[in-house]
């Protein structure tokens, strides 16, 4: 089963340290934060394709516009 694979789990930590940083760094009022969320949602596209959870696509859209919205409203 592809879930039993090494490398699939070191790409979900990888992502969700990633989701992590970006999110502290957000919340630490660094606008740095929305670029870290931004390329954060490869890992996580790849996740998604690779184990057929075709919902997180339309997370991942989200998030990237969601990104796109905070850093051009930063001020």
């Amino acid at each position: 089963m592809i879930d039993d694979l090494p490398w699939v789990w070191i790409l979900s930590i990888w992502a969700s340290c990633q989701t992590l940083v970006g999110v502290y760094l957000i919340t630490n009022k660094n606008r740095w934060g929305f670029m870290v969320s931004l390329t954060n949602q490869v890992p996580w596209v790849i996740l998604a394709f690779l184990t057929g959870a075709y919902g997180t696509f339309i997370l991942s859209a989200a998030m990237v516009i969601l990104a796109i919205r905070g850093w051009r409203k930063w001020s």
